[in-house]
């Protein structure tokens, strides 16, 4: 299996890749194969690129709110039954479900028609159908807090890589600031692939006026000089290359001498190489 780490990272494809590992170390119970979700996990991997990363994340969080058995009928009021209307849906961040303009309640959220159109052709489509549509980050916006909200009110607690990215999706959020909120790790890599690191040879790097401003910050954050935190930077850059290249050799190894993996296997080794 190829390492998502193998392509090319910037920080918010890497928050979400952190996304995927740590809402499946949630929901899953231990010891259970789950293909569906396995498959689903290998469809949108497929589909994170630095690119575009807000669509798979989209379709992950429907279908893994449907795979846990929280996603309600979206075609029905949840209060009354009757038949939901576009642009007239909301959903409650204390209540599952979606609602009519009837039984709308006050603090609830509007489900664009959009996004509940969106939805619908989710279910009934592979990730691999949308890739070709234009997704800006604002795309989906409430249909992935629709899904998050249903996820974390189970889950009784909040997803730090949720946090984060509600943070790349607001307007004038800096990377710092968002990537802060989940693992030191993903500053680091933020700081490599999201501000533009560039090589010119061995005895230096060059970084615009405004990465450098960054980098002073984040040295000053962890109080070493600026030079040290690019050494830092790259450092750890290798150490995750190293890691990658030696699971690699050892998947390698293991096909050569004729093991094979099941499901589950793959599954547990994958989010293991996903948990910052």
């Amino acid at each position: 299996m190829r390492s998502p780490l193998a392509d090319p990272v910037d920080a918010v494809r890497m928050t979400a890749l952190s996304f995927y590992a740590e809402l499946l170390d949630e929901v899953l119970p231990e010891h259970d194969p789950q293909e569906t979700v396995f498959r689903l996990l290998v469809s949108v991997l497929e589909q994170t690129t630095v690119e575009q990363s807000w669509m798979p994340l989209t379709y992950f969080s429907l279908w893994m709110t449907r795979l846990v058995g929280l996603l309600p009928d979206i075609a029905h009021c949840t209060a009354c039954g009757e038949t939901l209307q576009a642009a007239e849906i909301s959903f409650s961040s204390y209540h599952d479900g979606l609602f009519c303009a009837a039984h709308r309640n006050g603090s609830g959220n509007l489900l664009s028609a959009d996004s509940w159109q969106l939805a619908q052709r989710m279910l009934r489509a592979p990730a691999s159908a949308f890739a070709g549509e234009s997704w800006p980050r604002r795309r989906g916006t409430d249909l992935r807090r629709f899904a998050l909200q249903s996820l974390e009110r189970h889950l009784e607690r909040k997803l730090k890589t949720a946090e984060a990215l509600g943070g790349w999706e607001a307007e004038g959020e800096s990377s710092e600031t968002v990537v802060r909120a989940i693992h030191p790790k993903l500053t680091l890599m933020s700081v490599v692939g999201h501000c533009g690191l560039t090589y010119t040879g061995t005895h230096g790097s060059q970084f615009s006026p405004d990465m450098e401003a960054r980098l002073a910050e984040y040295a000053a954050q962890q109080c070493k000089s600026p030079d040290e935190a690019v050494r830092d930077v790259v450092a750890r850059y290798f150490q995750e290359e190293d890691r990658f290249m030696t699971a690699v050799k050892r998947g390698e190894a293991a096909l050569a001498s004729g093991e094979i993996l099941s499901h589950e296997q793959v599954g547990d080794r994958l989010r293991r190489f996903l948990q910052p």
